[in-house]
């Protein structure tokens, strides 16, 4: 039984690191963490050259997205997103805290949920599989 559901726990976290959601939104963090910290030094056109290089292409992305999300894990971060873009512009407070909301319920889940799965448990009921 150990031995089964150490495959099925890491089966799990290997499908969520290949997660297209979770990818492309930890692409869009990760460049835009860079432009920030590039916007600092530079101005003008460079600062521009910068977004378009390093953000837009994920922005682009991000903003065409048409699939579901696929786990947990993507859900809670599309809803990190919206929150962030929401505090970001000052706008819409109440959906900003309505998302934080979810996505605290979804931080919680998350722990319960890779526990259920190296049970072998399913959250619904019954045996996962």
């Amino acid at each position: 039984m150990a031995a089964t559901s150490k495959k099925r726990s890491a089966a799990t976290a290997a499908d969520v690191g290949h997660d297209p959601l979770v990818v492309a939104i930890n692409a869009y963090r990760f460049d835009g963490d860079r432009y920030d910290h590039m916007a600092e030094t530079l101005d003008g056109p460079e600062l521009s050259e910068a977004f378009d290089r390093l953000v837009q292409q994920h922005t682009d992305a991000l903003e065409a997205w048409q699939a579901p999300a696929r786990s947990i894990e993507s859900v809670a971060a599309a809803l990190r997103v919206v929150v962030a873009e929401l505090e970001w512009s000052g706008e819409e407070p109440l959906a900003a805290s309505m998302a934080r909301a979810a996505l605290g319920f979804f931080d919680g889940a998350r722990p319960r949920a890779a526990l259920a799965v190296a049970q072998g448990v399913s959250l619904r009921g019954g045996t996962a599989r």
